[in-house]
């Protein structure tokens, strides 16, 4: 019978315990710096050729994607969404056809 008191109460403690752990947890993970506004960049700036037309914009978890045209070429730009740099440019050369 003292074994099964004894039972009963450690395992009282531990759900009170355990509980006091997870609202300690809440609080402190709240309190954390990395809000959405500190996180991601405010702002980024990205320069494309006068008279260039932004086709399609697509974005994945990490990445934007943009797909430019202007007069002389076509250019697909692929952005990281956490730092705002450019991660590559393709430039997009048309074949001539030979007939």
């Amino acid at each position: 019978m003292r074994i099964l008191k004894f039972l009963v109460v450690f395992m009282g403690l531990l759900i009170i315990i355990g509980t006091l752990f997870l609202i300690y947890l809440i609080i402190f993970k709240s309190k954390d710096d990395k809000t959405v506004e500190n996180y991601y960049p405010i702002e980024s700036k990205l320069d494309i050729p006068h008279g260039a037309k932004i086709l399609d914009m697509s974005s994945s978890n990490k990445y934007i994607t943009l797909k430019i045209v202007d007069k002389t070429s076509k250019k697909i730009i692929i952005i990281d969404i956490f730092s705002g740099k450019i991660i590559k440019k393709i430039n997009i050369n048309e074949l001539e056809r030979n007939n």
